[in-house]
């Protein structure tokens, strides 16, 4: 058995949100909760995503901190980065990864 275990404080990871609300940069600074679904044998791709219904400010049972939305880095067009679609990406980190505090108002203190 081999094991990896991520442990950069910094890390941080490209999650898609659920296709039936519509996320952006109004979650920063939430923490949000995640669905596993199914997903497919064949193509390997996953079911899972961050479930925009489980969302809180101060909620430590949610395991994802929303740093940012894709659209702020992603060139325009590229999939994920439209805000008034449902469906869209989400940089987040692990809730207790952060080294910094993020308030609601997207202000790093």
């Amino acid at each position: 058995m081999t094991a990896y275990a991520i442990s950069d404080p910094e890390m941080s990871y490209l999650a898609q949100a659920s296709t039936t609300s519509i996320v952006g940069t109004s979650l920063i600074g939430f923490n949000i909760g995640f669905t596993i679904g199914d997903g497919d044998t064949t193509t390997g791709q996953s079911d899972s995503y961050l479930n925009s219904s489980n969302i809180g400010t101060a909620s430590s049972s949610f395991p994802w901190r929303v740093v940012d939305s894709y659209s702020n880095f992603g060139p325009p067009g590229a999939n994920g980065t439209s805000t008034d679609v449902a469906g869209g990406w989400l940089i987040v980190q692990p809730t207790g990864w952060l080294r910094q505090t993020v308030s609601l108002t997207g202000v790093t203190t």
